[in-house]
């Protein structure tokens, strides 16, 4: 399986200073949802690793003197992604959901490989 690249930013803004480890896991945790999100439900993540590519920090004060701390944290991810899934059939069993509530049925079908959506009421 080939690793894959992510350069991830997160913006923070806080009160008062945070260290360079909590931003760090901010920025870490981001990069795992974003990329979590992009590959969509039929892929998972089986092994990812962090590089630490700096912050930028800075100070501000508004009108009535109160300081906000706001600092951009750049990580980048190497991950490895597998299919979720053995077989369509695994995948369609999986993916298919029936909800029903009183007389209506409502049927939801998720297709990420072609990034459709059907929807039946």
């Amino acid at each position: 399986m080939s690793r894959r690249r992510c350069e991830h930013s997160v913006s923070l803004s806080r009160p008062t200073p945070e260290s360079h480890a909590w931003t760090f896991q901010e920025a870490c945790s981001a990069a795992q949802r974003e990329i979590e999100h992009l590959c969509g439900l039929d892929w998972k993540v089986v092994e990812i690793e962090f590089d630490d590519d700096g912050r930028v920090t800075s100070t501000d004060y508004n009108e009535g003197g109160e300081k906000t701390w706001k600092c951009v944290h750049t990580v980048v991810a190497m991950y490895v992604l597998e299919p979720k899934f053995a077989s369509e059939a695994e995948r369609e069993t999986a993916m298919s959901r029936e909800i029903i509530k009183s007389e209506n049925t409502i049927v939801m079908k998720y297709n990420m490989i072609n990034d459709a959506f059907e929807y039946n009421d």
